[in-house]
């Protein structure tokens, strides 16, 4: 009796356990930020709206969140805060622009991402939050059922009814297990337990130290896990960090070198694919990823893709080498993400890494050492085939250091010399170190052999000297046309065509190259354009400048100008009077505190007899432009004093001159005249004499041939401009 007043009691009261810890694991994501809760079996959860975003409420007594590190790897950027509201209730709070979504990733295993964007129509979790909404509740306690006492059949029925055992088969019940435990073992799902060494167990026991306890269980020899287990805990265990993102490939995923070992191409290969199948024609575990390492290692992209896509490999690495494969064919990766934050790395990830983006990210932190010892060691097919370009990723950014290191290994070792795309990279690394003549010659000669790398060549060569403003060889020019043609669509092709275009201006062929542009818009046709019209500006002919007014045939490539190049071309236009079309070609422009800009506008108000609009635009200019049209505009408003001054700090002692000597100021002009106008001067301020004497009258007579002496004088020395015949003479012949 007492026992079954026990079992009742413990049938309706549960016994009370003691509290779970619900882990919470978090990862950042391009699109999401992901939080993980490590669950007990069987928890239900409810998820909805909140007043801070949303709430999440784990439907089981007795947990206890731990919430300490769910920032150690995510920002704020989507999740903004994550709070304990109530026992088993989270609170997350989000910023504007996201959503959440949560799923069941397996049993236990909870999995919450904050997305950007919209939620989705019809999402059950943005409603408000509610206990049993956003997810059904788990499976609810039965009620106490009512024990009966069971009814026993008739034995001889019973005896019918009775399930009789079928034949063991134990050697193929044997050979299925073991064929299944070797297969999960070559993916890494199940391996050996080392056995733990008890406190005194180093040293060699005595008589009957190898005995065995019968009495106690014997110890477990071997780990099972899930493939889920396994991308979940086991990846990121072997990987290690780069201490700014995720979890970092290994060496081991990435060791080429070690898959192809001392082996030749032809004898790997042979090896790995009579390895493929077994004697059924059945594919053996494992086979197929050897076999695509095997293709890597030898630089053979699309047929380790191949492999890798008709035998399905499912182990986490495929997709790392499916990026590898598309890197040695296509010079990057398909699916760049997949290296994503791995530039910072410390192992051999941070090579393949660099050369996964068609350009190096700005934005992301990089390790060089690592990318160089990456590189150097691959083997030497390997090296030469990619150092091209890697070097150049770091020579676009200015990392002439790296890019030096990676050639050197590039260059490393036995390679073919008459390899283009290694003599390319040498030419690229002389142009640093200045030298540019061998570049020059390189350059040229793989240019003009017309191997598969001379459009490259090429292009370098002509890049080269339209940067130094040299014009190119008409041949080169001819030669870029030819290959733009041919390779029209591609990358290469487009980039011939612009540099055609721009030796076309070097040449001063502006009517070519504007021709050409407009035939054939390049790609990059803002820089184009811009580069052109800067020469236009800088080095056309009057001829060449009218061909670019409003209307002109140039006009749809100068219009796309950046403002700089717009503003000098105007200045050529105002120095013309062309000032309405001048100001067509800088209406609204941007920055009209450039001073480029206000200077332009300036002389366009000064044509438009506006000398104190002008003045306002030249105000808190410096510079001797600015101050010579500062002069004019004074000038203008009668000012010739200020004009003066104005004209002297323009460093134009001549114009000052002028100024004075229109403004009549004597004291200037005998500061800065010549002789004979200095004379003219000190004549000038000579006093009259009192009376009408015989001797005044003498002496004002020698007064005035003394002055006509001085302007004729004068007259006859004047080189222009204004000219002395401004002054004002009585009748007695005084100025």
């Amino acid at each position: 009796m007492p026992r079954l007043l026990l079992a009742l009691i413990l049938l309706v009261f549960p016994v009370l356990a003691p509290a779970q810890t619900v882990p919470v694991r978090s990862g950042e994501h391009p699109g999401f930020t992901r939080l993980v809760f490590e669950t007990p079996d069987q928890t239900s959860w409810v998820l909805g709206r909140g007043a801070e975003g949303y709430e999440l409420q784990l439907e089981k007594e007795g947990l206890r969140i731990d919430l300490a590190r769910v920032f150690d790897k995510i920002g704020r950027t989507r999740l903004s805060a994550v709070s304990l509201d109530a026992p088993g209730r989270i609170g997350l709070s989000v910023r504007d622009g996201v959503h959440a979504h949560a799923f069941d990733l397996r049993a236990g295993v909870l999995v919450v991402d904050i997305r950007d964007g919209s939620p989705p129509a019809g999402s059950p979790f943005e409603l408000p939050f509610k206990t049993g909404s956003g997810k059904a509740p788990g499976p609810a306690l039965s009620p106490l059922p009512l024990l009966l006492a069971p009814r026993q059949p008739d034995p001889f029925v019973a005896g019918l009814l009775a399930p009789r055992p079928g034949k063991i088969r134990l050697p193929a019940l044997r050979r299925d297990l073991f064929q299944q435990v070797g297969r999960a073992a070559s993916q890494g799902l199940v391996g050996p337990l080392a056995p733990a060494l008890r406190d005194g167990d180093e040293s060699v026991g005595g008589p009957g130290a190898g005995m065995a306890d019968h009495d106690a269980d014997p110890p477990a020899n071997m780990t099972v896990r899930t493939s889920i287990d396994r991308g979940l805990a086991g990846a990121v265990a072997k990987k290690s960090r780069s201490g700014v993102g995720p979890a970092c490939w290994p060496d081991a995923a990435l060791d080429v070198a070690a898959w192809q070992g001392d082996q030749s191409p032809a004898a790997l290969i042979a090896q790995h694919r009579g390895a493929l199948f077994d004697g059924r024609d059945r594919t053996r575990p494992g086979a197929a990823e050897q076999l695509a390492q095997a293709y890597l290692a030898l630089g053979f992209g699309a047929e380790a893709a191949r492999v890798l896509e008709q035998f399905g490999s499912d182990v986490p690495e495929a997709a790392l080498w499916r990026q590898m494969a598309a890197i040695l064919d296509d010079g990057q990766a398909a699916e760049p993400m997949v290296f994503e934050g791995q530039l910072a790395c410390p192992g051999a990830a941070a090579m393949w890494a660099a050369l996964a983006w068609p350009a190096l990210p700005p934005a992301m932190p990089r390790d060089t050492a690592a990318i160089r010892r990456g590189f150097s060691a691959l083997p030497p097919h390997l090296r030469h085939r990619l150092g091209p370009p890697l070097a150049q990723r770091f020579l676009a950014i200015g990392d002439m250091t790296t890019a030096r290191a990676i050639g050197d290994a590039t260059l490393r070792g036995k390679f073919a010399p008459g390899d283009p795309r290694l003599r390319i990279l040498e030419a690229r690394l002389a142009l640093d170190h200045a030298e540019t003549a061998q570049s020059e010659e390189t350059v040229t000669a793989i240019a003009d052999s017309g191997a598969v790398d001379a459009a490259e060549a090429l292009a370098l060569s002509l890049d080269r000297r339209i940067h130094a403003e040299t014009a190119p060889l008409a041949a080169d020019i001819l030669a870029a046309e030819s290959l733009g043609f041919e390779l029209r669509g591609t990358p290469m092709g487009d980039r011939l065509r612009g540099l055609a275009i721009l030796g076309h201006g070097l040449h001063g062929a502006f009517p070519t190259a504007f021709a050409n542009f407009q035939a054939a818009p390049p790609d990059d046709a803002g820089e184009i354009a811009d580069a052109l019209t800067a020469r236009l500006a800088g080095h056309g002919s009057d001829a060449d400048i009218l061909r670019a007014v409003p209307g002109g045939p140039a006009w749809d490539v100068v219009s796309q100008a950046r403002p700089a190049a717009r503003v000098a071309l105007a200045r050529r236009f105002v120095t013309l009077g062309l000032v309405s079309q001048a100001e067509t070609l800088i209406d609204g422009l941007p920055g009209r505190d450039d001073p480029d800009l206000r200077m332009v506008l300036a002389e366009i108000a000064l044509f438009g007899q506006a000398p104190g609009q002008a003045l306002q635009y030249l105000s808190g200019l410096d510079g001797s432009a600015a101050a010579a049209l500062r002069a004019r505009a004074r000038a203008a408003r009668g000012d010739f004093q200020g004009a003066a001054e104005a004209a002297m700090a323009a460093g134009d002692p001549a114009r000052a001159i002028d100024f004075a000597w229109l403004g009549q100021d004597w004291s200037a002009i005998r500061a800065i005249g010549s002789p004979d106008q200095k004379r003219l001067a000190d004549l000038r301020d000579l006093p009259l004499p009192p009376g009408p004497s015989l001797a005044g009258a003498r002496s004002v007579l020698v007064q005035s041939a003394d002055m006509r002496e001085a302007l004729d004088a004068l007259l006859g020395s004047a080189p222009g401009g204004v000219r002395p015949t401004d002054v004002q003479t009585s009748s007695t012949g005084a100025p």
